[in-house]
């Protein structure tokens, strides 16, 4: 199972980091992995908007859904790799304890996994979470197994609880 869980983990960073464009490569000439490129489009079902924009040494990637949930996905690494996730939504509750945020977790994750083939990966992500879900504490990074983090956290901003999920190769912020 675990071998299976780290080909899954595996096929996951490959997905989200590959080739790019031969400037924004120079930023990660010294870097163990290429820079970061979108993973998304807005040609998904239930996508009314998407956004890419790469930075200096990050991507950041934002989704508008029609049920008027939003998705902030900002991916970084050069010698190690993190997608951190900030998804808000009408349906998320403030001020619930961190069960509740390992749950919402998993359905963000299995909410991508649906989005299309390409992105079923994300549910493996869930399955490792959900194998955990007793063991997590809010805003502390967790390894699901050797090599793979897991932070998740949330923030009220302007009257939304927005959940923060944070993938990583190391427990690193």
């Amino acid at each position: 199972m675990e071998s299976r869980l780290a080909l899954f983990f595996i096929s996951l960073m490959l997905l989200t980091l590959g080739c790019s464009s031969d400037s924004t490569d120079d930023l990660f000439i010294d870097c163990a992995y290429s820079a970061p490129e979108k993973i998304f489009s807005e040609d998904l079902p239930s996508v009314s908007l998407h956004h890419f924009q790469m930075g200096n040494m990050q991507a950041e990637e934002t989704l508008q859904f029609e049920n008027g949930s939003k998705l902030k996905l900002i991916q970084s690494g050069c010698d190690y790799l993190k997608q951190a996730f900030e998804f808000s939504s009408p349906m998320l509750e403030r001020q619930k304890s961190a069960t509740y945020w390992v749950e919402e977790s998993l359905n963000l994750l299995k909410m991508i996994s649906q989005l299309g083939p390409e992105f079923i990966t994300y549910n493996s992500w869930a399955s490792a979470i959900h194998q955990k879900t007793a063991e997590f504490e809010l805003d502390k990074f967790l390894e699901l197994q050797e090599g793979y983090y897991v932070k998740i956290n949330h923030r009220n901003q302007k009257g939304d609880a927005i959940l923060m999920l944070t993938l990583s190769e190391k427990p690193l912020d």
